[in-house]
């Protein structure tokens, strides 16, 4: 009988799994039944699997595998109601065999690049045509496509020059849009009309010269005359006759030639003219070597071609002429540069960025900063934020689900093959309640302000997925963005908040634990660095402490809260802190919460780092690792300042760090026994009587301003009022 029994048990359950879940996937897609993965419903559109940038088109053992995943980790649990205890098996069963598949349909695929491109818009100019240009982010090729014709120069109204006797007249049209210049209507150059205008005489010395001037544009044109010697008949000491020059000592004897009768014939040579030089005969006596000229020709002028050049910020404008036939060149109608016309737009600084004057000329675009603002703080590095990569591939599924949260494993492929995995939650409240319960909170904050003016109010939000553009990526109606950014409109101005950076997924896995809520250790860096920023806007002296030190203890493997709530421990995650060494100060511990180290940093780091640490798997590292104070003093700051925290978790790596630059901290914590705590606390009353100068919420977004995880995990101002009312 039992064995009977046993064999009916097995048949079911092989019913079950393997005809019953494709039964119910079937009729999930008929409509039937409700669809139960909700992640993937939700992000359609993010799901790039059926034709992936790398592998292109599934084969149908991909597609195998994506219908396994649907099937027996979606559809079945969810149909069945199948608890979280089986989840380790499942993900261990399942996993391995959705592996095998992708590597065999990625085998049958090769190695062939499907082109994940990344397009950038190319505009055209006047005479070259744009185009999109698509470069592979996987391998690096390029292509382009959509070609935009030239859009042509667009001319400006014509400029007329009439012209002279060496240029043609023309109409200059420049383009609005580049340098370039069009002359139109170009006419041929006048000539020069030369008349006599003066003549000097040559001697022995020095040549003379006959001057032209042109009856036009007045230029003058020189011609040289030969040397010219004056001779007489004479006799020298001995008595023979001789021809002597008498403005030099040139002479020749008399029997050789009548000087009087220059000998000129049949020695003339021509001399060719050009553009600016004249045409003649030079005649040279065959007797007494003097010269004449004949046969004048006047230069034919040059014949300029003209290239306008406009005047830019830098260089100066001017007409370029060069001689069609001699080649002649020269700039003519020079102008001044016009200089650079500067718009300012000044830049303010940011925790990421400097801040800075910026001028940029609204000519040529040139630029510079002046009058930098530095961002930087000494001692810690300023935060980060990445983009994830063109042709990343992301997966949402749901995988649980409670009163309170649902828990989403998140999955980003990045093209080259790595891939981030996060467990994140978020809340189940409906939105229109924690949206009203936004507006109280933010009253109540806008009363506690008013109080006390005098009182510096900071509030450092831990970034809860559902707080981010990332959710509306994944699953919009998640969403309570919106409600966090209607908050921070209704703070008053003198309250300063931050957040730290979450535009990807990456980010959101480099500062985020993949098994916990929490931020990791960069998470913390960042949550400090920006806390500081918030501090040094009033105190600009204040130094803050050094985290120069990273430790990851790579045996430890913490599985966070959301591996524990889901029995799913497939994924952990390395535990680890930047170091940083404070000054002596004494600490309080608060004996009404439970957890917590009642030891230091440097104790529980070296216990770490020795390897004295909890193994099991329920063990939370983040909250067992800290101290949970009451009252932090340091006692040589001197600073005058006083600070109260209200804080959660999210708060608890950075309680003593953030204490460090004040003389007096008190903490106002959060805990599950919230009843155990003191009193209500009345923020007129507490500044009054503890000197309070500094109040620093640290919690999360949706627990601290839409009081999202109700009364039984409450936020920190849930029992802090305004002022003491009367009853």
């Amino acid at each position: 009988m039992r064995n009977k029994l046993f064999v009916i048990l097995c048949s079911v359950i092989f019913i079950a799994f393997f005809v019953g879940a494709p039964l119910f996937l079937l009729l999930t897609n008929l409509g039937v039944l409700p669809y139960q993965n909700v992640g993937n419903q939700i992000t359609a559109e993010k799901v790039y699997e059926e034709d992936h940038p790398l592998y292109g088109t599934l084969t149908a053992i991909e597609k195998g595998k994506v219908a396994i995943k649907d099937t027996y980790i979606n559809y079945l649990p969810g149909f069945l109601n199948i608890t979280n205890v089986f989840k380790p098996f499942k993900s261990r069963l399942d996993r391995p065999v959705i592996d095998f598949l992708a590597a065999k349909g990625r085998e049958l695929m090769g190695d062939v690049c499907r082109h994940a491109y990344q397009e950038t818009l190319v505009l055209p100019t006047c005479t070259e045509e744009g185009y999109t240009l698509l470069s592979c982010s996987l391998c690096g090729a390029s292509e382009t496509k959509d070609p935009i014709p030239a859009r042509g120069h667009v001319r400006a109204e014509g400029v007329r020059f009439a012209g002279d006797c060496e240029r043609g007249g023309y109409i200059q049209r420049a383009c609005l849009y580049c340098a370039d210049t069009l002359l139109e209507d170009v006419g041929e150059p006048t000539g020069h009309e030369y008349v006599f205008f003066g003549k000097t005489p040559s001697n022995c010395d020095k040549m003379g010269s006959i001057v032209y001037k042109c009856k036009e544009c007045k230029t003058f044109l020189t011609l040289q005359t030969p040397i010219a010697h004056n001779y007489v008949l004479t006799a020298d000491e001995s008595g023979a006759y001789l021809y002597a020059c008498t403005g030099c000592d040139k002479s020749f004897p008399a029997a050789e030639g009548d000087p009087e009768t220059h000998q000129h014939d049949e020695t003339g040579v021509w001399v060719d003219g050009g553009c600016a030089d004249i045409g003649y005969t030079r005649n040279t006596c065959s007797i007494c070597g003097d010269e004449s000229v004949d046969g004048i020709s006047l230069p034919l002028g040059h014949t300029y071609t003209s290239t306008v050049f406009s005047p830019t910020c830098t260089e100066g404008g001017y007409t370029h002429v060069s001689c069609f036939y001699c080649g002649e060149e020269k700039n003519l109608d020079t102008k001044h540069p016009k200089g650079h016309s500067y718009l300012k737009e000044t830049v303010l600084p940011t925790v990421d960025e400097d801040g800075y004057d910026l001028f940029l000329c609204e000519y040529c675009h040139d630029s510079f900063k002046t009058n930098f603002v530095s961002h930087q703080i000494p001692g810690l590095v300023p935060p980060t934020t990445e983009t994830d990569p063109e042709g990343t591939v992301y997966r949402a599924s749901l995988i649980s689900r409670s009163s309170m949260f649902r828990i989403y494993e998140l999955t980003a492929i990045y093209p080259d093959g790595t891939r981030d995995v996060s467990n994140v939650r978020v809340i189940a409240h409906d939105r229109d309640g924690l949206y009203q319960n936004m507006l109280e909170m933010s009253s109540l904050i806008n009363e506690m302000v008013a109080v006390k003016p005098e009182v510096n109010w900071y509030f450092s939000f831990a970034t809860n997925i559902e707080a981010t553009a990332l959710c509306d990526e994944f699953f919009p109606e998640e969403s309570v963005k919106y409600i966090y950014e209607d908050f921070l409109r209704r703070l008053p101005a003198n309250v300063k908040t931050a957040d730290i950076a979450v535009n990807s997924f990456r980010d959101y896995a480099d500062k985020f634990y993949m098994t916990d809520h929490h931020w990791n250790h960069e998470g913390v860096s960042e949550a400090y660095y920006r806390i500081i920023s918030m501090l040094r806007e009033n105190y600009a002296d204040l130094e803050p402490m050094p985290l120069d030190q990273l430790y990851l203890f790579e045996g430890v493997k913490f599985y966070g809260s959301l591996a524990r709530t889901n029995a799913s421990y497939d994924l952990y995650d390395r535990f680890g802190l930047y170091y940083y060494d404070l000054p002596p100060h004494t600490l309080t511990i608060d004996p009404a919460i439970a957890y917590g180290s009642k030891a230091t940093l440097p104790e529980n780091l070296s216990k770490y780092l020795d390897g004295r640490y909890a193994t099991q798997r329920g063990y939370n590292h983040y909250t067992e690792f800290y101290r949970v104070p009451q009252k932090i003093e340091f006692p040589e700051n001197n600073t005058g300042r006083k600070l109260l925290i209200i804080g959660d978790s999210y708060s608890l790596p950075l309680l003593e760090l953030v204490a460090a630059s004040f003389d007096v901290t008190y903490v106002r914590y959060e805990d599950r026994g919230w009843n155990a705590l003191p009193n209500d606390l009345y923020i007129d009353e507490f500044v009054e009587e503890n000197g309070i100068t500094d109040v620093l919420v640290i919690e999360d977004i949706v627990k601290s301003i839409m009081k999202g995880y109700g009364t039984h995990y409450p936020s920190g101002f849930l029992n802090i009022y305004p002022y003491r009312k009367e009853d």
